[in-house]
């Protein structure tokens, strides 16, 4: 039997090879499912990293139950009040020690040979070249079978990078990632809010080599409660606005189209006015990707939609919230087994 199909326990290693990164909020009826898909895997040598945003409904105890039950390290990382998103994952990467990250989040599990596939498919990368590389790239599904992106024109790994995928090939939607921890240097997700878009975070990164592989390795469950993709309220909306200009504003306008462009920056614009940021501030931030005279004149439809949202009832500060526990949460952690 090889040792990449062995249960190998990374209790056993000085340094486990993949760290499993989970925040959760308020999630804790969900978390076995995500424990369950790690503890089935057929590659072992990893650590469960656990960030609990404040939540108050028994998440600890949960956590602390299945680091018991588990023969892998289960680190447990806990905001004394609800922060957000952004901040947990931050500590996430602070505390996480794998040669490579691979988020999970609370209402996701991994398929038991997961771990293996994204192993064995960095593992074929010649050892000169994998500096070159942020990591490997395969789908999602959600429980009936669905894919979470939208066709791919490949049936076999292909070495591409992001940028590709996406403008080259039309590839969009929700990936699952394992990329290496140290291209990622210190780069951390802004905190300005409860919530920032993940791509956001990625865009600096979406030049860089990756292996896609064209399989399911994640189950996406989009019925559960409290997920904050699919709220028909404005809120989290100050995380938008800066989400949008750094993952939109320096896409050039000859890959993504003018129309659309105009489009974002409407949209920024607006989330800009309800999150409350200064004039000179969301100017600064908006980086290019259209003609700055089209994106300044933009501006006044996106504050139209804003009013329109404010008139509806619609507008929710969470921004305000975040401000106001800034700078009076504490971070603790465990060590559970």
């Amino acid at each position: 039997m090889s040792t990449l199909h062995a249960k190998v326990s990374a209790k056993a290693s000085s340094r486990p090879r993949i760290s499993i990164l989970t925040p959760t909020w308020n999630r804790a009826s969900y978390l076995e499912r995500s424990w369950q898909g790690l503890n089935r895997q057929t590659y072992t040598n990893f650590e469960w990293l656990v960030a609990d945003d404040g939540s108050v409904d028994g998440t600890e105890d949960i956590v602390k139950a299945l680091a018991a039950r588990s023969n892998f390290p289960v680190i447990y990382i806990k905001a004394s009040v609800h922060i957000g998103k952004p901040r947990m994952d931050n500590e996430l990467l602070n505390h996480s020690t794998g040669e490579f990250l691979i988020w999970n989040d609370s209402d996701d599990w991994y398929l038991p040979h997961a771990l293996e596939h994204f192993i064995e498919q960095w593992d074929k990368i010649p050892a000169e070249n994998q500096p070159e590389y942020i990591g490997i790239t395969a789908l999602c599904s959600d429980a009936g079978g669905r894919l979470q992106s939208s066709a791919v024109p490949f049936n076999h790994s292909v070495v591409t990078t992001w940028d590709d995928l996406r403008f080259t090939h039309d590839v969009a939607g929700d990936m699952c990632l394992m990329v290496q921890k140290s291209l990622l240097g210190d780069s951390r997700f802004v905190e300005v809010d409860f919530m920032i878009t993940e791509s956001s975070y990625w865009q600096p990164f979406s030049n860089l080599k990756t292996v896609f592989s064209p399989v399911v390795l994640k189950v996406m469950d989009r019925t559960t409660a409290n997920r904050i993709s699919f709220s028909q309220k404005m809120e989290y909306c100050r995380g938008k606005a800066y989400g949008l200009a750094m993952a939109e504003s320096a896409v050039p306008a000859n890959r993504r189209g003018v129309l659309r462009g105009i489009w974002l920056s409407i949209t920024f614009w607006r989330y800009s006015y309800l999150g409350e940021i200064p004039w000179r501030s969301a100017s600064a931030l908006w980086r290019g990707g259209i003609p700055r005279v089209l994106h300044l004149a933009s501006a006044p439809l996106g504050w139209a939609l804003a009013w329109k949202d404010i008139i509806q009832r619609k507008v929710v500060r969470t921004h305000r919230e975040f401000e106001a526990v800034k700078d009076v949460v504490t971070i603790s952690r465990k060590d559970l087994n």
